[in-house]
This record gives structure tokens, sequence and C-alpha cells, in this order.
């Protein structure tokens, strides 16, 4: 896009309908190409909290119940300390279609990221103008935070396109004529809850402040107004029990589940505002390979110090939802240590905020054409950062990170399989986190048949599971230094090693993406 480009799309005057619609449909053209480009094989592989998600998918789809049997989970007890539920419900379909692969996974974050960049304009041009509209939309079509989100599924990421959503909603129905829109205006902000469980505290905080700067409208229609917060709250009753039994009455019941350990109990708060801050100074880098692509910054150059400009527009504006959105988050700071999967739900209103202040900079020039200047520039500087984020992403992040995302277990899965004999035990390299859900996951096995042909337990508050059928994931485990011979999968950064009086008495079968299958030999 180039810098004439800009200048005719965030010029005011002329003809704003069209050069505005034209210009929101190249820069979702832009955020497809960024999103959807060599999709799904970057990143190559899945990570573990893919896999675990994904699994889910495939046990509700093949069952009704989550991989620990519980029918229906409003949280799954997935490790034993708990994971997100909503997206492996969303993922049902696309799974079913698709199969169990990278692409069924990955299809609904990615359109999800395109729809993103839409209804954040959407909603920055409804509470501002469309001229912000279209920078904040520019300016998360190529967001280095975002492109990578929208490129895999991981379960708290479908938190910012889910609470956009839901506060566009509030903003549609409390700003609309249509009287029937408001007892409903509250409904998908219960989703958020089934998004991302750290998100519990922001969305309370969020909505008691919205309903506080709109209270002419609450005490105008307070029957509407109610009705929603009754809708609101009969969608969050199931997440409100799944509190309540493990929070309180350490009972389960038949869809919510008493999980063996909690998030809760592993904060760590020793040193913790000292790390969030060290966090916000490094531009909310993390140094954690599937959120960062070192050493590009998450919000890229522009949008943090245009947030604090745009924060004093914003509030001269009256456009209160981003700003109170952004001001809800703010307590997790010192409530646990922040990342960015953590922390994800501050992102769009920074990004918003940022449009705002770039928007009303250009309107504090002399002339319009000084501002229409100042917008070009800063964009500009904005999309060649985040342009050569993008390029570099495609081109070389799969190197970075194929030991993250397991590249190649499910081909040395199926290599394993294929050389091993019958009854003959094949290892799962213990440095794979979560190796036994590859083999669920890559192998299809029904979660009826995982319960019944496993050997498994609680051990520290987690489930500790020793065999899936013949595949162990202990490299001590007895039934391997018994085993006359063995095939054993080990990962390209460890090395090699086989249980018994030899552990260098091996033949190598295959190499496959990151890993090495060999054959153990007593």
């Amino acid at each position: 896009m180039s810098s004439a480009t800009l200048r005719r799309i965030f010029a005011h005057g002329g003809q704003v309908n069209t050069r505005h619609h034209a210009g929101l449909i190249l820069i979702l053209v832009l955020a497809a190409v960024a999103r959807l480009f060599r999709f799904p094989s970057v990143p190559h592989g899945l990570n573990q909290d893919e896999v675990s998600a994904g699994y889910e998918t495939m046990a509700l789809l093949a069952a009704g119940t989550d991989r620990w049997g519980t029918r229906w989970p409003v949280y799954f007890t997935a490790f034993g300390s708990g994971q997100n539920v909503l997206l492996s419900y969303l993922n049902m379909p696309f799974v079913a279609v698709l199969g169990p692969t990278p692409l069924g996974l990955r299809l609904l974050p990615a359109l999800l990221g395109v729809a993103t960049v839409g209804l954040v304009y959407a909603l920055t041009a409804t509470v501002a103008d469309r001229r912000a509209g279209l920078i904040a939309a520019l300016l998360l079509a190529l967001c280095p935070w975002h492109v990578m989100m929208s490129r895999w599924s991981l379960e708290s990421n479908l938190l910012p396109p889910v609470m956009l959503f839901a506060v566009w909603v509030l903003v549609v129905a409390y700003r609309s004529p249509r009287r029937w829109l408001m007892p409903l205006s509250l409904a998908p902000m219960a989703l958020t809850f089934y998004a991302y469980a750290a998100a519990t505290l922001v969305v309370a905080l969020f909505v008691a402040a919205f309903l506080a700067t709109e209270w002419r409208t609450v005490r105008a229609r307070p029957g509407a107004v109610a009705a929603s917060v009754g809708v609101f709250g009969l969608l969050s009753l199931p997440y409100g029990l799944f509190l309540l039994v493990n929070h309180v009455t350490k009972q389960a019941l038949p869809f919510v589940p008493l999980l063996p350990g909690s998030r809760v109990s592993e904060i760590n708060t020793d040193g913790m505002i000292v790390e969030n801050l060290r966090f916000f100074l490094y531009g909310f880098d993390d140094g954690m390979p599937w959120n960062v692509l070192s050493p590009y910054l998450p919000l890229g150059l522009v949008v943090i110090p245009l947030a604090a400009v745009g924060l004093l527009f914003a509030v001269r504006r009256r456009a209160w939802p981003i700003v109170i959105w952004a001001a809800a988050a703010l307590p997790m700071v010192f409530l646990i240590q922040l990342n960015v999967n953590r922390f994800n739900v501050i992102f769009l209103p920074l990004i918003m905020l940022a449009a705002i202040g770039m928007d009303d900079l250009a309107r504090s020039m002399r002339g319009a054409r000084a501002g229409t200047a100042v917008i070009t520039a800063l964009l500009s500087v904005a999309l060649i950062y985040n342009t050569v984020f993008v390029v570099d992403y495609i081109r070389g992040y799969n190197d970075t990170v194929r030991v993250d995302f397991s590249d190649g277990i499910g081909g040395a899965l199926r290599v394993a399989a294929r050389n091993a004999e019958p009854g003959e035990p094949v290892y799962v390299s213990e440095v794979v986190p979560l190796n036994y859900l590859y083999v669920l996951f890559h192998q299809r096995v029904d979660p009826r048949d995982f319960r019944e042909q496993s050997e498994y337990y609680i051990s520290e508050k987690t489930y500790f599971v020793r065999n899936v059928k013949q595949y162990y994931f202990h490299a001590s485990d007895p039934a391997l230094l018994a085993a006359p011979t063995y095939v054993a999968m080990f990962r390209e950064d460890e090395k090699a090693t086989c249980a018994g009086t030899d552990p260098d008495n091996r033949t190598l079968l295959a190499t496959v993406g990151s890993f090495r299958v060999v054959r153990c030999l007593a």
C-alpha cells in the first residue's frame, strides 16, 4: 500500500463512503494474505496446547465427553489444572469436515483473525469516526501479535475476538432504536468466560463500568437492562457452577468437573510486579517463540506511544467502551504474572486507542493536508515494520519453532507404528510436553479406548499417563527396561539414549522433521 494510496484513503472530504469502503476492502485483503499465505504450514507441526484442545474436540465428536469422560463439560479437566472449552466446541464442525489436521484446528482462528480486522473497524468507527476505524483496521491487519495469534489454535487466543464482538454488540444495542436488541446485549459477553477464564475480573469490571456510563439508558429502560443482565447470568451460570465446585463445595457435578489441580494455586507472586513492569517496558515481549518472533515487538513500533496519546483523545471524545475495556484489563498486572497469552485482552483496545490518537493528532494539525501527511507518515512507519515482520515470519518462522511445535511427530508416529512388532513397546520422548496427547491425536484413539486401555493416575495434582496401549512415555518405565527390543522416538535436541545396559545399542529407522525413530536393542 503506497503513500499516495494512504493519502487518498485517509484524506478528509471527497467521496467518503466509496473511498472508505474501498480502503476497508483493501485492508481486509492484506489481513487475509498475512494470515492465509502458506496456511496452515506456518507454523509447521502442532503445539501441545493445540493438540490438547484438538483432542478434546475429537472426544466431543466421538462420545460427547472430554478425554476423561465428563459429558459436555463447561471446563475441561485437561492436564489436571483445566483448559478453556469454547474453542474446542467451536472447532467441532471444522474437525468433523476436515479431520483432526492442522487445517481442521486452525481454520477457525485464521478466519476469526480476518473478521476481527473488520470488526475493529466497525467498533472504532462507531465510537470515534470512520477514519479512526480504518487506521485501527490497518494497524491490526499486519500487527505481529495478531498475525501470529491467528495462525495457530491456542484456546486462550479466542478471547480477543469474542470480547471484541461482545463489546460491539453492547455498543450497537445501546445506540440502536431496535428495542429487541437490548435484552440480548450482554449475551455474547457471557461467552468470554468459556473463551478464557482469566478474563473473569476484566469482564465483571467492564460490564459494571459500561452500565454506569450508560446510566441514562439504564434509568430509561430498566426492564430491558434487567433482562439483559438476566440473560447474561443464565449463560454464565454453568461457569459460575464451575467456580463454585472448584473453590467452594469441592463436589463434582455431571457436567462440571472437580479439577485435581488449580491454576490459581500455580500463581507465584514473588517478584511478579517487577516482572510485569519488565514485560511492559519490553513492549509486551515475553520471549516465548510461539508469541513473539524476535526482534519484532508484538504490537509494532507506533501502537504503544500512540495509545497513550489516544487515551486522552478518547476520553475527550467520550469513546468510553474502548477506554473502559483497556482500564478493566489493568488490574491483571497485580494479580498474575503476565505474558502475551495472559494479557491478550488489552491489545485490541490499545490498537483502537492508537488509531484514535493518530486520527486526533492529524485533526490538531493546521490544514487537512498537514493532518493527512501526519497519518501517512505514521502509518508508513508501522506498515514497513509490520510488512518486514510478515515476510520474515513466512520465510523463517518454521526454523525457529520446529521443536516447540513438534514438527514431524505425526510422521514419526506412523514410522514407529509401521516398524513396531505386535506387542513391541514404542517409546515417545518424555521431553515432548504432553507426549501422550500426540499419540491420542495422531493415532485418532477413541477417548473410551484411551480410558480403558491406558494406565494413568493423578500425581502432584496433574494426570500422569504411563502408557496408551503399547506406547510408553517415560524413559525409565519397567516395560522398556524389560523389553528385548522397542521402538523409540527422540527429539533432535536430545541425546538418543535407550534403556538398558547399553544405551547406545540402537539402529536408526528414520528421521522425520525434528524427530529420529530408532529401534533400541537389548
